[in-house]
């Protein structure tokens, strides 16, 4: 029986050294760090907007806080899944923003190229087999706009832009379209709305420059009313515009263009 009971108490002194090395008392400790973190990033993101937004897209709509506590408790992947949501969503809005931007611009650029050339050619409406009616925007340049109930499309001698769009910037762009289309039925017996019979674009050396100056004229004052450059790309912008004025208005006057 002695023996037996030192067995014993040797067994239990082993398994408390065991328990209780420094490696152990570290790792317990590492432990209460890691769920007291834990717990204070719950507490803190939980009950805010981004993470039930965060918790529908992981999860879905059937999904419950304390289902999630539960299966995740101390496990940081979660906090991980949840700053790359916040990245992809603030990327998202980025872009989202970009393209609002975007589309502001052109509908600028879109009134100040028709007040100053009223000519009835300037939009046109077509309707395909299935019915889908287009309607077109011609700028003096080449580029055009078309728009096909919710998708736009910016082409340019460069590049196509191809946007799909919410319902009320395509209602801005349909009212937009209306009231060009308005003006010229409002003045269809006006000859002014015709365009004048002009030379071909080759008939003098210096048209292309012209052309090219205008154009430019016209893409620096769409980048300034866009408001989004800083002081020294803004100034330097407004140089690029006043430089190509002056040149513009010295060939035009000696050409008669």
């Amino acid at each position: 029986m002695i023996i037996i009971a030192i067995i014993a108490v040797y067994v239990l002194y082993i398994s408390y050294k065991k328990h209780n090395s420094p490696e152990v008392r570290e790792e317990k400790k590492r432990k209460r760090v890691v769920t007291k973190t834990w717990n204070r990033m719950w507490d803190k993101y939980s009950t805010r907007n981004s993470f039930f937004k965060f918790r529908m897209d992981r999860f879905g709509y059937g999904s419950y806080l304390s289902d999630i506590k539960k299966k995740y408790q101390d496990d940081v992947s979660l906090w991980e899944d949840y700053d790359k949501f916040l990245e992809e969503t603030k990327r998202r809005e980025s872009n989202k923003n970009k393209v609002n931007s975007d589309l502001n611009v052109l509908k600028q650029r879109i009134t100040y190229d028709f007040n100053s050339n009223s000519y009835n050619d300037k939009i046109s409406t077509t309707t395909d087999y299935y019915g889908e009616v287009k309607i077109t925007y011609v700028f003096e340049n080449g580029d055009t706009v078309s728009l096909c109930d919710k998708t736009l499309i910016y082409t340019t001698k460069s590049n196509v832009g191809t946007y799909t769009l919410g319902l009320f910037t395509r209602n801005e762009y349909v009212n937009l379209f209306n009231s060009i289309t308005a003006e010229l039925n409002k003045f269809s017996n006006r000859t002014s709305v015709k365009r004048p019979n002009n030379k071909p674009s080759h008939d003098h050396p210096k048209r292309s420059l012209y052309n090219t100056l205008r154009d430019t004229v016209t893409q620096r004052e769409d980048q300034l009313r866009s408001g989004k450059y800083k002081s020294d790309n803004k100034t330097s912008l407004e140089n690029e515009l006043d430089n190509a004025k002056r040149k513009l208005k010295k060939i035009k006057d000696k050409y008669n263009f």
